[in-house]
């Protein structure tokens, strides 16, 4: 029998709306927090949140919804953070006097560098003793249309997870697996930082198609913005975060095999993984460059892999040549504004120094 929890979602999104239902229809208690009052006002007045799809079908009642962060989070076993990886720190400022001793938060996804950033806050802000843990990507291929209505075209087979310290994934586990089986441990959170796949999908592509995106030209994100000769140039970034992560002890699945464990797609090159994922039909690109493929996915994702190379002296050319783009673009210093290792407790470690932090 499935074990009973009071499960917290942060942040009623795409991701936020599959996850709650999701948990409802498993049976568990689920309350649910926004930073916009009308939406959950909307939700509320709804009822109930309704998922369909080939990933997931039912409707299902939520326990709790609030606007007030403090009241969300209070009772949970465990917290689910699933909002954009750029807002992690304020919500790690907001909740931190709100925890109590024993809770479990995970972040989905992590980006590059989550769990140690959201560990780094809650201590400086001297909160409960809690368990901070991060998943490599979001569980869900999945869009909200509107209030109480999530269609999940996908449910991930697999999902990297582990909590920092490592030493705690082992209980983290254990209090999710039940309800969360495609969960699964890794050796410590360098391994899910390093598989963050939406930084190897999103920056570059997104770059190659600003002129689209500045335009609001309408097209598919991945299965016309991702041309051969695209996905060709992602692979050779794709394999310096590869290099990084080897440096630091860590190895991870090139893009290809991460399809594979993910979407059961056939062993090939990324372009065939691509473009045979069914799940990426009708993901229309983004209308204007004020986009979260480049605003969170350069800040929480190449620019904490970028420093990380830096620290283990891995050569990250294309990686570097990505950040600045899209900074130049956006008129915005993802090196000042993104994750360095300033604020994931990593500065001036070496590669050594750095695993053993995290074990």
């Amino acid at each position: 029998m499935t074990d009973r929890k009071t499960y917290t979602v942060l942040g009623m999104g795409n991701g936020g709306h599959a996850f709650a239902a999701y948990l409802g229809l498993q049976n568990q208690l689920v309350r649910a927090w926004d930073v916009n009052p009308q939406l959950i006002a909307d939700i509320s007045k709804r009822g109930s949140i309704t998922a369909h799809g080939e990933g997931l079908s039912g409707t299902t009642d939520l326990g709790f919804l609030t606007p007030d962060l403090g009241e969300a989070v209070k009772g949970a076993n465990v917290i689910l953070v699933v909002v954009p990886a750029i807002y992690h720190a304020s919500i790690a400022q907001r909740i931190a006097h709100h925890l109590v001793e024993g809770q479990l938060i995970i972040l989905n996804p992590g980006a590059t560098g989550g769990a140690l950033e959201f560990r780094s806050i809650l201590r400086r802000h001297n909160a409960a003793k809690v368990v901070v843990g991060e998943t490599n990507n979001m569980l869900f291929t999945c869009r909200s249309e509107s209030p109480g209505v999530v269609t999940v075209n996908a449910i991930k087979e697999r999902l990297h997870f582990a909590c920092v310290p490592a030493t705690e994934t082992e209980w983290a586990m254990a209090q999710i697996d039940s309800v969360l089986p495609q969960f699964t441990a890794v050796d410590n959170v360098l391994h899910t930082s390093l598989t963050n796949i939406n930084a190897m999908m999103h920056p570059l592509p997104t770059v190659l198609n600003a002129a689209r995106c500045d335009t609001g030209s309408p097209f598919e994100y991945y299965l016309e913005g991702i041309t051969p000769a695209v996905a060709g140039l992602i692979e050779q970034m794709d394999s310096e975060r590869v290099g990084v992560a080897r440096a630091l002890g860590a190895e991870v699945q090139t893009l290809p095999q991460w399809y594979t464990e993910s979407y059961g797609r056939p062993p090939g090159n990324l372009y065939d993984a691509v473009h045979g994922n069914v799940a990426y039909r009708g993901i229309a690109g983004p209308a204007s460059l004020q986009t979260r493929y480049l605003s969170e996915d350069v800040a929480t994702g190449l620019v904490p892999l970028s420093e990380l190379g830096k620290a283990t002296h891995v050569a990250t050319p294309i990686t570097d040549a990505v950040i600045q783009l899209a900074s130049s673009l956006i008129e915005v210093n993802f090196r000042q504004q993104g994750r360095t290792l300033e604020k994931l407790e990593l500065s001036g470690m070496n590669a050594e120094e750095i695993a053993s932090s995290v074990a």
